[in-house]
């Protein structure tokens, strides 16, 4: 296993705008990127939540437009039959704009800042269900695949 970190930085003028850091958990060969996490992080109260099923063609839209030509996202067999996975992993990007879109759109909120973290791949043609409650001023936002399982977590603070 590796943990690889990547810093971006925007700037405008001469003034860091927006800083983006993405951090992966790239797997050796032989671990088994379908097995589910030990527990679901489960939260007892939930005020809104959204299905979200994506497929083949917003994986490779997403995949197109941030250059990104990683086989795990758009060649099934790849994914599959090379890198043991189920089917077309969804981009951890596109599952925290997912969840920042539940945010602004179903929640009408407007993010200031968040961190999320990714436990546990989503695939392809499964549905993802969005979840949120508010703690203490912040919104936590989770993504949970088809089995229940938390794969990602997001703290948002709002305005």
């Amino acid at each position: 296993m590796a943990i690889v970190e990547i810093r971006h930085e925007l700037i405008a003028g001469y003034e860091v705008a927006i800083v983006e850091t993405q951090t992966y958990l790239l797997l050796s060969a032989q671990s088994n990127p379908g097995a589910a996490p030990a527990a679901a992080d489960e939260f007892a109260v939930r005020q809104r939540e959204r299905i979200v099923v994506p497929d083949a063609t917003l994986l490779f839209q997403y995949s197109a437009l941030g250059f990104n030509s990683h086989k795990i996202h758009i060649d099934r067999t790849y994914a599959r039959n090379v890198e043991g996975f189920p089917d077309l992993v969804v981009n951890g990007g596109l599952v925290t704009l997912l969840m920042t879109e539940f945010v602004a759109n179903d929640l009408k909120a407007l993010p200031v800042s968040f961190k999320t973290k990714h436990l546990a791949p989503l695939f392809c043609d499964r549905p993802i269900r969005l979840t949120a409650e508010s703690v203490d001023g912040k919104l936590h936002v989770r993504a949970l695949d088809d089995r229940g399982v938390v794969a990602a977590k997001m703290e948002v603070e709002v305005q």
